[in-house]
């Protein structure tokens, strides 16, 4: 059977004995774990010793995750299993070292796939290690700055109508992908003041793709605009954006943690909430920008069949 090991880690500034016991403490994973944002409401259980929690939705399935050793302030490590909608296992181990800065945090899992799912080794390393990320950046919030800002809001459908924009298209780094859509926008805006053309709507970006492997994204950022001008600045264009009918996550908070409305999308695709068109790429929409630690609005939008 093939196998694959996630590991990811994360320096959070706070006491030893703080960071441990959060995590310790499964009451407190619906703060933090990566998969219970994608269905907030998701029904949990816990064993009266503490050293256990299942879960039970109709979006991520059921499981359960349960204590089987652990050496306070240094270590744990879980069993985890899956019920629905598949049944794999895995080994988790959460390790705990004081560093210079804080403490790092490294969430490790070790599990396979079945013999004739080899081709998904890749894949499932990079999807479940973007889980760990948001889950740690999340843990480090939610320990250091008392909460975690991010909230999720799903309305069902929702028709955006065309238009034509003024775009830019890039690719950089998945972890830069936020101070790259903040340059790009100010630099489509100079754009409009300066050649007159006037702007008709919120900024957005159009992911055409992502590579977990190499960890980048190749997106177009666009500015919606009511003209068209005879020339624009190197790389930059004008195009039209079809109508088209999405499935809406609309996501209030810091927007490091704009990942959680991704997941979230992807999860509630497979859990057949929606079906999701592959003729066309999924969007952000910019409803309310802010600079790097306020929070932010976006609509993260999948067209729909």
């Amino acid at each position: 059977m093939p196998k694959f090991t996630v590991s990811k880690q994360k320096i959070i500034s706070a006491p030893l004995g703080q960071i441990y016991d959060e995590v310790r403490d499964f009451n407190s994973w619906r703060r933090w774990a990566p998969w219970l944002t994608v269905e907030p409401d998701c029904a949990l259980t816990y064993s009266p010793s503490g050293d256990s929690y299942g879960w039970a939705g109709q979006v991520i399935g059921s499981g359960k995750m349960t204590v089987t050793a652990e050496e306070k302030n240094k270590w744990i490590v879980y069993d985890l299993e899956f019920f629905k909608p598949w049944k794999p296992t895995a080994k988790v181990r959460m390790n705990f070292r004081e560093v210079s800065d804080g403490v790092e945090v490294t969430w490790t899992m070790d599990s396979s796939l079945r013999f004739f799912m080899f081709w998904m080794v890749g894949m499932m390393e990079g999807l479940i290690g973007m889980d760990y990320d948001r889950g740690l950046a999340m843990l480090k919030d939610q320990i250091e700055l008392g909460e975690v800002s991010s909230k999720l809001e799903f309305s069902g459908e929702k028709q955006i109508a065309g238009f034509r924009y003024l775009g830019k298209e890039r690719e950089c780094p998945i972890a830069d992908i936020g101070k790259t859509v903040e340059a790009d926008i100010a630099k489509l805006e100079n754009t409009v003041e300066k050649f007159g053309i006037k702007g008709k709507g919120k900024p957005f970006a159009v992911y055409h793709n992502w590579d977990l492997k190499k960890k980048v994204a190749r997106f177009t950022i666009g500015l919606p605009i009511g003209n068209s001008s005879t020339s624009y600045p190197e790389g930059v264009f004008s195009a039209d954006m079809p109508p088209v009918s999405v499935y809406p996550i609309r996501h209030t908070g810091l927007y490091r943690h704009v990942g959680n409305a991704w997941a979230a999308g992807i999860s509630h695709g497979r859990a057949k909430k929606f079906k999701q068109s592959r003729k066309a790429h999924p969007f952000e929409i910019y409803e309310q920008q802010a600079e790097e630690g306020v929070e932010s609005v976006t609509l993260v939008c999948f067209p729909k069949k």
